[in-house]
């Protein structure tokens, strides 16, 4: 899939965010199963800790209306990228909104799209299209990102 983000055109998930407050500016990328983020454009770090970095976590937080979920969001003009720490035993009711990308880093979590329930797992993907039923069950704690393709799938802080 190509994205134009930025006014770049990339060919993997990607997105770069500025922050002038901070003087921090940093992108991430989607390479091999792995996330490496760069901070203040300094220096590379790979990502492999439980928790995300505190890059991410400057982000805006989403209000997501689920006790043990905590996201961050990178928002674009017609996008949302939100990266999420769910503690394990969540249970995401059934519900549908616009098309859907994600990627699990670690943790396992079942997922139902329409009729098919599968068990995801790090470094699995999965793809659910705009209007289908979906929930999830998350068997342990999880680190996940997902891409919506609609600029207010959440609200922020």
């Amino acid at each position: 899939m190509k994205l134009q983000l930025a006014g770049v055109t990339h060919r993997s998930p990607f997105f770069s965010c500025d922050r002038s407050a901070g003087n921090t500016s940093c992108f991430f990328v989607l390479h091999n199963a792995k996330i490496l983020a760069r901070q203040s454009c300094s220096r590379l770090i790979e990502m492999n800790t439980k928790r995300y970095p505190d890059c991410i976590k400057a982000l805006a937080r989403a209000r997501v209306p689920l006790s043990g979920v905590q996201a961050w969001v990178a928002q674009g003009r017609e996008f949302q990228m939100v990266f999420f720490e769910i503690e394990s035993g969540v249970q995401v009711a059934p519900h549908s909104h616009g098309e859907q990308f994600g990627y699990v880093f670690e943790g396992e979590m079942a997922l139902t799209i329409g009729d098919d329930t599968r068990t995801y797992r790090g470094r699995d993907s999965y793809h659910i299209p705009a209007g289908v039923v979906h929930q999830a069950e998350f068997k342990t704690f999880v680190r996940v990102v997902d891409f919506f393709l609609e600029p207010d799938r959440y609200r922020t802080e």
